[in-house]
């Protein structure tokens, strides 16, 4: 037989393909999350649901290192629900801290100018120039 075709995972021996199939469970978990975290940081606050994030994916990785799919499959669940309750938590926490003229204010709307790619300079000083012009986009 063919080396490839015998590729295995050589803890959990499925199949090498199969383990692309590990991401769907923490998707699962990842989209669970997503519905709770604003009740979570509603009822916690921010860095309590952070730390709950980070010990769930703790618990979550945990059971990778061990043979059984059936812990690998509830452990990446975990994972979904660690990493994005973690994310969700510290990002809106460094939004609620970040004094307003530190925040980035977005353009009104974005211009042919910037948005669109531009060509190559010429000549290093005709980079900073703005008398370069392109199409609309």
């Amino acid at each position: 037989m063919a080396r490839e075709a015998e590729a295995r995972s050589a803890i959990l021996q499925v199949p090498a393909a199969t383990l692309g199939l590990l991401v769907a469970p923490q998707g699962v978990g990842g989209l669970l999350a997503g519905l709770t975290v604003a009740w979570f940081i509603a009822r916690m606050g921010e860095t309590k649901t952070f730390a709950l994030g980070l010990a769930t994916l703790g618990v979550g990785i945990t059971p990778l290192t061990g043979s059984s799919l059936t812990a690998v499959l509830v452990g990446m669940v975990a994972v979904g629900l660690g990493v994005t309750w973690t994310v969700v938590a510290f990002i809106t926490l460094r939004q609620r801290l970040t004094p307003h003229v530190y925040r980035a204010v977005p353009a009104p709307r974005p211009t042919s100018r910037s948005t669109c790619p531009k060509p190559p300079s010429p000549s290093p000083g005709s980079a900073c120039s703005s008398s370069w012009t392109t199409a609309p986009c």
